[in-house]
């Protein structure tokens, strides 16, 4: 079936609330970190994968601050190479497209085929490389809110400090984190034509073991109450199913805040925001190391459902 007014709803909610955050809050940090040799048998054997510490990383090229990054520019890193040592000594670096280089940025990992040379450099590597990380990873999800709190059993990505010197397991979903649904959608008669508002109701459930953080979510997501955020098609969204930007949609890379609506009809509105906290009562009983909010998006899109 072709993609529906569901997916390009989420799709476009996941990506303004993805900017949003990390814009607004500036919730990301860079990071020079290593990369640990993985397997991974969903991916093809010539593949050598590599995992950092960390997930997810920044893909947006359109984050700034007044903090100059060590790329020379200001902003988050987006990650386009990887440097290291063979087994021999021998220094090499390759950048994202050659060598067969994918970076998983959903994943926090690269994988690739072969160094500068078209050599397979094998398992026994020392890699590095520089990057952005969410403070927050974001994730889409079918869950219920009661699933997610009572039966969780995500693994805590500390964005502070030292971590273990190993790679994140590709496909985990980590903490801190917001896990996004959409609840249901209403459509009611708004003008003559066939002119109808989608009412789409959107939880947000805020899962981070900091309650300075959590409070920080919920705080930008309440201010985010009468705000409009752009109409995103399904097949726009900006990484592949390895998890690599869309080259041939984004060329010269992603940046949300290049995107600029033609009319009104292609905006999403934000017509109602509610937050609250899981009671300290209730957490204790769950897990008294994890702090938990809950965001409840009204969201309203004019359109004509009819033709």
């Amino acid at each position: 079936m072709k993609p529906q007014f569901q997916h390009t709803l989420v799709t476009s909610f996941y990506l303004w609330f993805d900017n949003y955050l990390q814009d607004n809050g500036e919730a990301y940090k860079n990071k020079t970190g290593i990369f640990y040799n993985m397997t991974d048998d969903r991916l093809d054997s010539n593949y050598n994968v590599y995992s950092s510490p960390y997930k997810q990383f920044i893909i947006d090229s359109g984050l700034h601050t007044n903090v100059v990054n060590s790329q020379g520019t200001e902003g988050a890193i987006v990650i386009d190479r990887i440097s290291g040592q063979r087994a021999d000594g021998s220094a090499f670096e390759v950048t994202r497209g050659t060598s067969g280089l994918k970076i998983d940025y959903e994943n926090g990992r690269v994988f690739f085929t072969g160094d500068e040379n078209g050599e397979l450099p094998g398992n026994n590597l020392s890699l590095s490389g520089q990057f952005g990380v969410k403070d927050f990873n974001v994730y889409v999800t079918n869950q219920t809110e009661e699933d997610l709190v009572v039966e969780n059993k995500f693994k805590t990505n500390d964005r502070f400090g030292n971590l273990e010197t190993s790679g994140v397991l590709p496909y985990d979903q980590v903490i801190p984190a917001v896990f996004i649904t959409s609840e249901s959608i209403n459509n009611q008669p708004f003008a003559f034509g066939g002119l109808d508002v989608t009412q789409t109701n959107v939880k947000a459930v805020v899962m981070t073991s900091d309650l300075y953080c959590l409070d920080c979510v919920l705080s930008l997501a309440a201010d985010s109450k009468k705000q409009s955020f752009v109409e995103v098609d399904f097949n726009d969204f900006p990484v592949t199913e390895f998890g690599d930007i869309k080259t041939a949609t984004y060329p010269t890379g992603y940046s949300y805040n290049q995107r600029e609506p033609d009319n009104t009809q292609e905006l999403f509105h934000i017509e109602e925001v509610f937050v609250s906290k899981l009671s300290d009562r209730v957490k204790k009983k769950v897990n008294p190391n994890i702090f938990v909010g809950f965001i409840d998006f009204e969201i309203h899109k004019y359109r004509r459902p009819r033709g």
